[in-house]
């Protein structure tokens, strides 16, 4: 007898695009095999997920992978396969554990969700309906201007990961390569800073260089969940603003739209440099909440009501890191954010109050 292999997908940034199949299956089996198992324990540990995790990278997937093939037959129990973000096996290791399971008979089944290369082709205005995946391309320039030109003579549609320490390198390799080639360029999707380039790989490789001055910032009173924390800023009108300075010697274009609740900006400029910005956040503190009960009649004896949502307060700092040709040169630190806690408040039937000792 053998278990089941799940190939689960993981969000790609927002922890809200995790699915509540996912959940139940990572809650369900006997052990999940995590690219890098810190990583994951921070997911389960936000899910209430407290199932073993044991590594399964790229350096080990091949003979890690066939000995948990092997566990899963001799102890008839179920695994789960996991990676840092997205889907496993899609530029990302797994493979030697699917591969393993498939040879001995065992059942392999997907738990599909994001998928970066996918979200991002969505997205891209692009015609969809014949393109091909290639990962990451080599990095050698000369091995990389070769890629290119197979890949134009190939398909109207090539999607490929790269890392944002070498963006800058790829474009402007496809620009000399493949002059006028259109292209669309996405980094963190489904974040806060979420973005997408489109125009000519010339346009794309001018707008990657961008690296505005924030000016002025201000954190909510509490922690939010739709934006990694440390990143979002509050709007008021007549007493706190989000401002930013052009610090670059040419004139800034701002685009904005509503759609229903939203507000999309968009900021157009000339780049003169070779820098790229990336932001990154660090959790440096934490305040628990505490639970408090109340009495309250209208509820009924022998149940609770939750009155007050609660919060966990956060100390975040955020730092900007700067690189030049993909090389990082520098990192400052953006902002430091403290969010409140808020106690939990639950009320009670005053008959039941001395079981709370009220």
């Amino acid at each position: 007898m053998a278990g089941t292999l799940y190939v689960v997908a993981t969000p790609i940034g927002n922890l809200g695009d995790m699915t509540p199949r996912a959940v139940e299956v990572l809650r369900s089996v006997a052990l999940i095999a995590a690219e890098d198992t810190r990583v994951t324990r921070k997911l389960t540990n936000h899910f209430g997920i407290d199932t073993p995790l044991t590594s399964c990278h790229q350096h080990n997937e091949a003979d890690k992978g066939e000995a948990l093939a092997e566990r899963m037959l001799e102890e008839d129990i179920d695994l789960a396969l996991t990676t840092d973000a997205g889907t496993p096996c899609i530029s990302d290791p797994g493979y030697g554990l699917v591969q393993a399971a498939v040879k001995r008979g065992i059942p392999v089944v997907a738990i599909p969700g994001c998928c970066a290369a996918v979200c991002a082709l969505s997205i891209s205005g692009m015609d969809t309906r014949e393109f091909a995946f290639y990962g990451f391309l080599p990095r050698e320039k000369k091995a990389l201007r070769e890629k290119l030109l197979a890949m134009a003579a190939g398909v109207p549609v090539a999607v490929v990961h790269e890392s944002p320490f070498r963006v800058i390198e790829l474009m402007e390799t496809v620009a000399e390569t493949l002059p006028g080639t259109m292209a669309s360029v996405s980094c963190d999707l489904t974040k806060l800073h979420e973005l997408t380039l489109r125009g000519s790989a010339a346009e794309v490789l001018a707008a990657l260089r961008a690296n505005l001055q924030i000016t002025e910032r201000y954190p909510h009173g509490y922690i939010t969940r739709y934006v990694p924390e440390g990143m979002d800023a509050t709007v008021y009108y007549g007493a706190k603003d989000f401002k930013f300075k052009n610090n670059t010697p040419f004139p800034l274009k701002v685009l904005a739209s509503v759609s229903g609740r939203s507000l999309t900006v968009n900021i157009v400029g000339t780049k003169s440099d070779n820098i790229t910005v990336e932001m990154t956040n660090e959790v440096v503190g934490t305040t628990p909440y505490k639970t408090v009960y109340k009495t309250d009649a209208s509820v009924p004896v022998g149940t609770t009501q939750v009155s007050v949502t609660p919060y966990t307060g956060y100390t975040v700092k955020v730092y900007r890191n700067l690189y030049e040709n993909g090389t990082h040169k520098e990192t400052k630190l953006e902002s430091t954010s403290v969010y409140r806690s808020r106690d939990k408040v639950i009320l009670v039937n005053p008959a039941d109050a001395a079981q709370y000792g009220l």
